[in-house]
């Protein structure tokens, strides 16, 4: 999920990352390398980083744990290189 909880009571869908147990062994800006046990994975996993997509939250099918640093910082700063806003990220106000 790469969604502010701000939207949480207001949006029926979520904006979701997908993951994949296909992984690659090279580092790119396209995915971030979570190991199996992280945030109750069962195995070795990538983040898409490029593949956001909105869902509607009735098609969640298990719950995850959150994701800890650094591999949260790393899909945040991955996010906003694609998305191209790295410049803005810098003075971020969170939403009301």
């Amino acid at each position: 999920m790469v969604q502010t909880d701000a939207l949480n009571p207001y949006h029926l869908s979520t904006f979701i990352c997908p993951l994949t147990t296909q992984v690659i062994d090279v580092h790119t800006p396209l995915r971030v390398s979570i190991p199996q046990g992280i945030s109750g994975l069962t195995a070795t996993s990538d983040i898409l980083v490029d593949q956001i997509k909105a869902i509607d939250n009735q098609r969640f099918r298990q719950e995850l744990g959150a994701l800890p640093d650094p591999y949260l910082a790393e899909l945040r700063k991955k996010v906003l290189q694609i998305l191209d806003f790295v410049e803005e990220s810098l003075s971020f106000a969170p939403l009301i």
